[in-house]
């Protein structure tokens, strides 16, 4: 029994090597997503690594993405209100103007509040400018820069 085991492993490494090694099937290309480092027969499962943003609530996601690139941006709201009415208050802030036309006399208005000076900007921290039709400027809370959060909805009143 011995000389048997000893003549099939010289058989193996006079002859053959290939032989004798089990196959792992599998992706055996470095690069890919896939990649199998104890594959040594590649079988054409191989995928093709695709770089993106990988989180669904950023406003760049990439459906097609398997490896995060930390390219996610995302984008929150802001909106201007104000209790009293003081007439239409034009509402500038990033180079878009909106408009604020009804006034929250009980509670804070959110981002879906019909009558509100509403921006959806990237995250970041704005200047703005406010002022209704008899030339009266507004700030909020004696400053003129808000700040946008990722996904946040900030709701500030006009002062």
């Amino acid at each position: 029994m011995k000389y048997i085991i000893s003549g099939l492993v010289a058989f193996c490494l006079l002859f053959s090597l290939s032989s004798c090694v089990r196959n792992v099937y599998g992706c055996t290309d470095p690069t890919a997503y896939n990649y199998n480092p104890n594959a040594n027969v590649n079988n054409g499962s191989c995928i093709a690594k695709v770089y993106g943003c990988m989180d669904p609530t950023a406003t760049n996601y990439n459906s097609l993405a398997n490896e995060d690139d930390g390219s996610c941006t995302y984008n929150g709201q802001v909106v201007f209100w104000t209790p009293t009415n003081y007439g239409v208050i034009t509402v500038t802030c990033n180079s878009t103007t909106n408009t604020i036309t009804q006034y929250f006399t009980s509670g804070i208005p959110d981002c879906s509040s019909a009558g509100c000076a509403i921006f959806t900007l990237p995250v970041g921290t704005y200047s703005f400018y406010a002022t209704n039709n008899n030339g009266t400027t507004w700030n909020t809370r004696g400053t003129t820069t808000v700040t946008v959060t990722a996904n946040g909805c900030a709701a500030y009143e006009l002062q």
